[in-house]
């Protein structure tokens, strides 16, 4: 009967006969630096992209706010130029007539008192006048 209290390693020696240390080889002298740069760029990695996610977390409702002024001053822009041309574009994208579909309709607006009239230029280049109260 085998006594259970001693164990074997698989070279058939016992646990008690085995070295206590073990000595550095050719291989650790490779992986532990590796193993050691490696920690240290992952932790560099996670420095970087967490200082990045807070700056950005900063910087980006102020870069919105400075995007929203110049769109905010071209769209009065925009508007303070077609009130001083007094001209409307109508662009038909779809129409009854099919010549129609696809083409720009330029009206001239004036106001006069509770009066608007409004000067259609057709295709042809014709203006028409049109009152409207």
């Amino acid at each position: 009967m085998a006594s259970h209290g001693s164990k074997r390693c698989p070279s058939g020696r016992s646990a008690a006969a085995a070295p206590e240390h073990f000595r550095a080889g050719i291989d650790d002298i490779v992986i532990l630096p590796l193993v050691v740069i490696t920690l240290a760029v992952v932790k560099l990695l996670k420095a970087f992209f967490t200082l990045l996610i807070r700056l950005i977390d900063f910087l980006f409702p102020i870069l919105l706010q400075l995007m929203r002024f110049p769109l905010f001053t071209l769209r009065i822009l925009g508007d303070g130029i077609a009130a001083a041309d007094k001209t409307l574009t109508r662009r038909y994208e779809a129409a009854l007539s099919p010549n129609v579909e696809g083409t720009d309709q330029k009206n001239s607006v004036s106001l006069a008192g509770d009066e608007m009239k409004l000067v259609t230029t057709s295709a042809a280049g014709v203006r028409t006048g049109r009152m409207r109260q």
